[in-house]
């Protein structure tokens, strides 16, 4: 790709929209922050090469409203002379072959014609780039002598997703997985372990990606969506140590997403092997619970149950929600005062919080709302930085029962942050 300079490249930029000049809505194209992702330069350098122009008497400035602000804008045009200048140096590069597009803006290049136009190196640090699915420093990316990589407003690297995808479609096979493998070891330093996931599975690292699965479970069940579900139908070769940690992930996820085919698949296929039958019962006593199936629930939480040595916290809970369901009040109640007594005589306080959310749902559903709040003002700030959406909707709850309305809506609001 031959070189032209950054004022140049700015010059012919703004050579494209001159028809705007005395519009009052003008595109953000000629704002101070459209030049610079278009010619994938920072905010601070296309500050100091328009300042040049307006020197020489090449570009002019004025306030204008751009399309989709609310306030107007610096905005910069050509001037008789920086109209004159675009042209010679457009004519300069038909006369060259010099093909200007791709030192523009991106989104207006055909994906090929820009592949093309790269030199190898080019290639491959934007190929590189194009793995990265979220913007990026661009330090963390080799430097160029040509700027070739699209900033946004943040200075961060972002190409846009059909020229990001055209480009990952050409890429040889062995250099995706090269360049994954680099952006998944990224993503280790940032702690961003939702990305690290997707580009261990596509730099091929299945076993590192189990084992992120293993150690980061809650934090991507969380967070579930039709991406992360995407990610682990796609995950093969678990290792056997690791199968229950990540097929009871797909599950969960899968019932989150509303993917129940997939999700009755994976039960059916855990509840042949030992080490998961008492996960796939758990689960299937979870999907019977949700569809308010609460005999059926019962019935898959207790063999769950009878597979496990000692006592898991989050399923007796659930079969306190069960016998809640089955209007069995006082056999839940009993359960639930019984996991907290034995959480006092062990000094333990794992799975507290959740038995304090399932005995004020369980009051609540006994018409005891004022016991209710009690346990539910004691257990939410327990939860920490974790998700209290479920907590702040039966609070609301309750507190309506209360009569207290604006402590209802208080909740309310405060559920859906």
């Amino acid at each position: 790709m031959s070189s032209l300079t950054v004022a140049e490249r700015i010059l012919l930029h703004l050579s494209r929209f001159i028809d705007y000049e005395n519009e009052y809505d003008v595109p953000l194209d000629i704002s101070q922050d459209g030049i610079s992702q278009a010619l994938r330069i920072s905010r601070a350098h296309a500050a100091v090469e328009l300042k040049k122009l307006k020197e020489v008497g090449e570009v002019t400035e004025k306030l204008a409203h751009v399309k989709g602000g609310k306030a107007r804008r610096k905005s910069y045009f050509l001037t008789p002379m920086g109209l004159e200048r675009s042209r010679k140096l457009d004519e300069f590069a038909r006369k060259e072959g010099i093909d200007i597009m791709p030192l523009l803006d991106l989104k207006r290049c055909e994906p090929r014609q820009l592949w093309d136009s790269f030199s190898t190196e080019q290639q491959r640090i934007f190929g590189q780039a194009c793995v990265f699915r979220v913007p990026i420093p661009r330090d963390i990316l080799p430097s160029t002598s040509q700027s070739i990589l699209p900033l946004d407003a943040d200075g961060l690297v972002s190409v846009p997703e059909n020229i990001r995808s055209n480009v990952l479609d050409a890429l040889a096979a062995d250099e995706r997985r090269e360049w994954n493998s680099f952006a998944a070891d990224y993503w280790l330093q940032e702690g961003n372990y939702r990305e690290r996931l997707h580009h261990l599975l596509e730099a091929g690292r299945n076993r590192e990606a189990c084992m992120l699965i293993r150690d980061q479970k809650e934090m991507l069940l969380h967070n579930s969506d039709d991406d992360l579900h995407g990610m682990l139908c796609n995950l093969s070769s678990i290792p056997d140590k690791l199968k229950a940690e990540v097929h009871e992930l797909q599950a969960k996820v899968a019932l989150e997403v509303g993917d129940r085919e997939r999700a009755e698949c994976l039960l059916q296929e855990m509840a042949k092997r030992d080490e998961e039958r008492h996960l796939a019962m758990m689960l299937q006593g979870e999907m019977h619970l949700n569809d308010g199936e609460y005999q059926e629930a019962l019935e898959s939480l207790q063999e769950a149950r009878e597979h496990i040595a000692g006592i898991d916290v989050q399923m007796e809970c659930m079969v306190a929600q069960t016998l809640c369901g089955l209007h069995r009040f006082q056999e839940g109640q009993e359960l639930l005062q019984g996991l907290l007594e034995r959480n006092m005589e062990a000094g333990s306080a794992v799975g507290t919080d959740l038995i304090y959310y399932n005995m004020g749902l369980l009051l609540q559903r006994m018409g005891r709302s004022d016991d209710a709040l009690r346990y539910l003002s004691k257990g939410i700030g327990m939860v920490g930085d974790g998700p209290k959406a479920k907590w702040y909707r039966l609070m609301a709850e309750v507190y309506s029962s209360l009569g207290m309305q604006s402590k209802a809506k208080e909740c309310q609001l405060r559920s859906k942050d």
